[in-house]
């Protein structure tokens, strides 16, 4: 587009928000500066761009920088120049890059619309300036890997070993530099790294220690508690016959699980293998233990009720004497409560290590068939990048952006 000298004037670009990606002398509209226009930027929150992903902040910025600062070529005619405004394709890459992003951190406003003209060109011609094509437009690439604006590191570069600040949870990628190194490319992104284990970032502060506080203290009560009933049976007078199958029992199952853990242990810390994750490993443990576990609770309620119903019928005689001195109702009741304290009595610890077997099975069951199905990799990556813009936000706080990620998580409460 040609432009006569008086419609705007051409400069040396001497702003900061642009350095890296501008070398050209730029076309300023009339009554306007470097430092307006990136004053302008600064307060549209140009300077968060660089906490986003390097997809969209690299596309973003090359889109403020071309639009903001349009490139001006020498002509052959003294006092007359071109000027290259902003690229199409450079706009339609922000909006792929950084749309959803945007959105979910509530600056909608801020995603680029391609097809009306380049904003500010409507304050010098009346229908503006659109956005051109390629070849006849305004192409800016960083200069230096695309560092961030005001001279910070983010952007997905840290070249100039400046010192990184991340929004908390996230902590500095030391590994990050020229060619993408970086620490880990799943849980680091323009220099900043989600720590280990991530899982605890997208639950409230503190939710997760006390959850496995509570869980380890019933372990060390259960420790104590196994250790006595051990002692127990090795040292008390032997008035019982010692319960042999139960304990033969005890000792396969603890031996099989115990074997389970070691080579699964083995070969997620040797072989970086997770194979039993991937071959179902909650149906393979929970189906053949719920197949052993709901029958012999079936069995022992049958057991209970048949045993009710036999001391019912055998204490009938003996207490013809008692009911002939009673009334019909006073004998029956003492009759009924009579045999269910016999059958208490006779069953009560079958009774109880079935009750808590069966509450243990149905409790775990529970969650990991219903809880962890909530967890797929595939619905859960849209909303960490959520999780992610909301920490960005001026104000934000760990705790409440984890609020937007319960629906998404397992429940700790």
């Amino acid at each position: 587009m040609a432009t006569a000298e008086a419609i705007g004037s051409a400069t040396n670009y001497n702003g900061s928000i642009c350095r890296n990606y501008v070398d050209y002398q730029v076309w300023l509209a009339p009554g306007l500066d470097v430092a307006t226009i990136e004053a302008g930027l600064t307060q549209r929150g140009i300077d968060r761009v660089t906490m986003l992903p390097a997809s969209c902040a690299d596309p973003f910025m090359e889109y403020v920088c071309s639009t903001s600062f349009p490139r001006v070529e020498a002509t052959n005619v003294p006092s007359n120049f071109n000027v290259r405004f902003a690229c199409k394709s450079t706009c339609q890459a922000a909006v792929t890059g950084c749309s959803g992003l945007l959105t979910a951190a509530g600056k909608a406003d801020q995603v680029p619309n391609c097809d009306v003209p380049i904003p500010g060109t409507t304050q010098f011609l009346p229908q503006g300036v659109f956005f051109q094509p390629d070849g006849e437009c305004n192409v800016v690439k960083p200069l230096n890997g695309g560092n961030p604006p005001g001279g910070g590191t983010g952007g997905g570069n840290n070249h100039n070993n400046q010192t990184m600040t991340c929004v908390a949870p996230f902590i500095a990628d030391t590994m990050e530099g020229p060619g993408g190194t970086t620490t880990n490319e799943q849980y680091c992104k323009m220099g900043c790294c989600l720590p280990c284990p991530a899982q605890y970032s997208l639950y409230r502060t503190g939710a997760l220690e006390t959850g496995f506080k509570i869980t380890n203290t019933m372990r060390a009560v259960s420790m104590v508690l196994s250790f006595i009933l051990m002692i127990s049976y090795l040292f008390l007078p032997d008035k019982r016959s010692h319960p042999r199958g139960m304990l033969i029992f005890a000792s396969v199952a603890t031996c099989a699980w115990c074997s389970a853990l070691i080579l699964n242990l083995h070969l997620h810390t040797v072989w970086n293998s997770a194979w039993f994750a991937r071959k179902k490993s909650s149906e393979i443990f929970f189906y053949p233990m719920a197949a052993m576990i709901f029958p012999a609770f079936l069995v022992h309620v049958a057991t209970f009720i048949h045993i009710a119903r036999i001391s019912a019928q055998a204490g009938v005689d003996s207490e013809t004497v008692s009911r002939s001195t009673l009334s019909a109702g006073a004998a029956a009741m003492i009759s009924h409560r009579r045999h269910v304290m016999m059958a208490i009595r006779i069953q009560w610890r079958a009774a109880v290590m079935a009750i808590f077997a069966i509450l243990s099975v149905m409790f775990y069951w529970l969650f990991y068939f219903l809880q962890l199905s909530k967890i797929k990799p595939e619905t859960l990556l849209p909303h960490i990048a959520e999780f992610m813009t909301c920490l960005m936000k001026p104000g934000a706080t760990h705790d409440g952006c984890v609020e937007g990620m319960a629906p998404h998580c397992l429940r700790t409460d």
